[in-house]
């Protein structure tokens, strides 16, 4: 059973719903309606109050009103359907509600915006319910995700270890199948109403598959590209539709990459949504799509920006491996260069690292079975104790003789060579240099190494 039910898709469903507050700007459709509200408690208030719309996770200010005798009124009643952000400042104390046709009242605390009242409007009747089913349902995502954390380690007993993991797959699937079954529910019951075609644009179907699951029309749905929906969608595909590995994820991040008209602000916020996304797990997907970005829309200052706050990243896929030198066990220098010609297994790792010493014995078996085939392994330890780093070789049964570190933790020079910040890490190198392959584990390494190494 895979683990990936409590880690990326637990972390990525977290994302999706959480519902932070989000905006739609519609050109050419223009639905009348106003909003107005009366502050309680409110000695101190702020002078104005801000209507923001989001371009993915950026809140744009869009129109303010004054706060005068406790109340405040937008005087522009024109506004596209959509969610919208009205807040005191653009990071805090604010609430998401839907805006457009219906005129809309407001009551609320200066100091918690977010409990606002609003009377008569349809439209956040069904907003709020929806809003509250899915933070219900990341409640117990959230759990699941903790019990999992929780499980002793499966090597004291697998039998048990995987029994308990498979019993919250169970609780997993189902809550994730309560989903598919309400977002078709709310789509079929409020057809009209922007909530329910926000449901009809993230339903999954009995008969929805990778192939289907986006479709042509989904590019050119303006209301549904101004807020957090997009990035919920493309959560959901990898989610659902998306084996878990590195290889696996890049082809499905150019897959829907490529997917919206090239120029359009449907592409635009596709990269940033993969971005987003993949910054949270794996930043060098995450890079990759920020660089396509800027490639893509030169002129965009958001893009220059978001490619700017990435730190160096590590080494890609098709890259050159950035040689390593370091002392062996024996304190001479020993260099990856020196592996030329061979296929090497970079595994950065450490006595102290308990997922590190687990996984061990999966390098151990993929090394026996393919050393006489030109495969071999470079371990860079980040421990600080040289008596520990050597007892865990033994211990571990590490028999490849290419064991180096300088001591130094997280400031090995090979670490920072490598922009590792999380260890297992690992970066498989092809006998021309390159690299192949990054944070293969267990099966897909020995698959990966049956791949380049049978076929000689």
């Amino acid at each position: 059973m895979h683990l990936r039910y409590f880690t990326f898709p637990i972390f990525k469903i977290a994302a999706a719903f959480a519902l932070s507050g989000a905006a739609l700007f519609i050109p050419g459709l223009s639905l009348a309606g106003s909003l107005k509200g009366t502050l309680t408690e409110s000695a101190g208030a702020p002078a104005f109050i801000y209507l923001y719309t989001h371009f993915g996770n950026e809140l744009i200010k869009t129109d303010s009103a004054a706060i005068k005798n406790s109340a405040f009124e937008f005087k522009n009643k024109t506004w596209p359907r959509g969610l919208y952000t009205l807040a005191f400042t653009p990071d805090a104390n604010q609430i998401t509600l839907v805006l457009g046709e219906e005129d809309i009242e407001l009551s609320s605390r200066v100091s918690d915006l977010s409990a606002a009242h609003i009377s008569g409007s349809r439209e956040n009747d069904a907003w709020n319910a929806y809003k509250q089913f899915k933070l219900n349902m990341n409640v117990k995502l959230q759990e699941f995700q903790g019990q999992a954390q929780r499980l002793p380690a499966r090597d004291k007993d697998p039998a048990a270890f995987d029994a308990s993991m498979n019993r919250l797959k169970g609780k997993f699937d189902s809550t994730l199948r309560s989903l598919d079954v309400f977002n078709l529910s709310y789509a079929g019951d409020h057809p009209k109403l922007f909530v329910g075609k926000m449901a009809q644009f993230l339903a999954i179907h009995p008969e929805t598959n990778r192939k289907n699951y986006w479709k042509k029309e989904d590019f050119n749905n303006d209301e549904m590209l101004r807020g957090s929906m997009y990035a919920d969608k493309v959560s959901t595909f990898f989610q659902k539709f998306v084996s878990e590995n590195l290889d696996e994820y890049m082809k499905a991040s150019e897959e829907l990459a490529n997917m919206p008209p090239e120029k359009t602000q449907s592409r635009e916020l596709m990269l940033i949504s993969l971005i987003d996304l993949f910054k949270q797990f794996e930043s060098g997907v995450a890079y990759k799509m920020a660089k396509r970005y800027a490639a893509e829309f030169p002129k965009s200052a958001r893009a220059k920006n978001l490619l700017a706050s990435f730190p160096p990243p590590s080494p890609e896929l098709g890259e050159s491996a950035p040689d390593i030198t370091l002392n062996d066990r024996e304190g001479k220098s020993f260099s990856l260069s020196a592996l030329k010609g061979q296929v090497v297994l970079i595994d950065f790792w450490a006595s102290w690292c308990g997922p590190c010493r687990m996984e061990n014995p999966n390098v151990v078996r993929a090394y026996d079975k393919y050393k006489s085939k030109g495969f071999t392994v470079l371990s860079v330890s980040l421990d600080n104790n040289r008596d520990k780093w050597l007892a865990a070789i033994e211990k571990d049964g590490l028999k490849w003789p290419n064991h180096i570190s300088d001591l130094k933790g997280w400031q090995s020079a090979g670490a920072q060579q490598y922009k590792v910040n999380s260890i297992p890490a690992t970066f498989l190198v092809g006998k021309d240099g390159k690299i192949i392959g990054k944070n293969l584990r267990g099966a897909e390494l020995e698959m990966k190494l049956s791949q380049v190494l049978d076929a000689n």
